[in-house]
């Protein structure tokens, strides 16, 4: 794939001025990445892979400019059920599985306790993960900062990501505002070889957005040093080539309507795939505070009873064994 670390895309060239990106940016408050965008099966996009991204910037209303970047190869992002994929046995508490041109890398992640897991990747042999890592927090917001712990055969660590910086990001698909950049730095190498100490340093950025389940845009700046020396240095990344059509009809088409809504507690959800269906409820926070299984078939009404939750605002999100994710907000009075 599209191992969140190898992602790339194309940048389409727009000649707005700074002068008015920067008023444009001032016209969008600092925005907080949602459980909804979270990834999840059946999307399809272009993504375009790229050398020599520039340093990026942090803090409030930044721009974010892949436009002078180099168009490398352009390729088809999927998201997919992970029983679709070569070595979903290893994996089986994913919920999503991402790749590129349906050759693998195969990257195998779970969505669960507003978190986005990476549980292990596929090529030729599985490397399961003993401790998933965390690369995704929902709600995320600016300032936002985690550490979580990580372990596959051969390595084990820990790894810090702060949401940085918010803004507007010009790619290919346009020109995006309300994005949030949330950043990782970690050891890529460290070793010895005939006496010189090798070591290396990953900066990875990913560029998320509310509507698109899938970072628009991925970078990555790898240092090389010997014997504390710079000796190499490399930035590449990748962007989502079009913010589809493809992708947000599909992330609208997936949004339930519940009714009543408002309501003081007793929901209705309508369904047009077969069960049955695991529901999880999130709040404001992001934290899980309900979940379910009903079974309910195609063209069936699901009740849901929240009213033993709080006053408050509310994410329902509900996936089927055949992987059809929806999601639903909804406010309980």
């Amino acid at each position: 794939m599209i191992e969140q670390s190898t992602m790339t895309v194309d940048i389409r060239r727009l000649t707005l001025s700074v002068s008015g990106l920067w008023a444009l940016t001032l016209l969008h408050a600092q925005p907080t990445i949602l459980i909804t965008a979270a990834p999840a099966p059946g999307l399809t996009a272009p993504v375009n892979e790229l050398l020599g991204l520039p340093s990026w910037a942090s803090g409030p209303d930044c721009i974010w400019d892949f436009s002078a970047a180099v168009v490398t190869n352009t390729r088809q992002l999927q998201l997919a059920q992970p029983s679709s994929a070569p070595g979903a046995n290893n994996f089986p508490f994913a919920s999503v599985v991402g790749y590129a041109d349906n050759m693998p890398p195969y990257t195998y992640m779970r969505v669960t306790n507003g978190q986005l897991r990476t549980l292990g990747v596929m090529t030729t042999a599985p490397r399961v993960y003993s401790d998933p890592l965390v690369t995704m927090v929902f709600p995320c917001t600016y300032n936002t900062t985690w550490t979580d712990s990580y372990a596959f055969p051969g390595e084990q660590g820990t790894r810090t990501y702060l949401a940085d910086g918010y803004g507007t990001l010009i790619g290919p698909a346009g020109t995006l505002t309300d994005v949030l950049k949330v950043r990782s730095e970690y050891a890529s190498l460290d070793t010895l070889v005939q006496g010189i100490a090798y070591t290396g340093i990953m900066v990875e950025d990913a560029f998320w957005r509310n509507g698109t389940p899938w970072p628009v845009a991925n970078s990555y700046w790898n240092r090389v040093f010997a014997d504390g020396q710079l000796i190499e240095e490399q930035r590449v990344g990748a962007a989502i080539a079009e913010i589809p059509a493809s992708i947000e009809e599909a992330y609208e088409a997936r949004m339930l309507h519940a009714w009543p809504n408002p309501s003081d507690g007793a929901v209705s959800l309508s369904l047009d795939h077969p069960g049955p269906w695991t529901i999880n409820c999130f709040d404001a926070l992001g934290r899980e505070v309900l979940a379910i299984r009903v079974l309910g078939s195609a063209d069936s009404l699901v009740p849901l009873d929240l009213a033993d939750l709080a006053p408050g605002r509310y994410v329902l999100r509900l996936q089927n064994e055949q992987g059809a994710v929806f999601r639903a907000a909804v406010l309980r009075e």
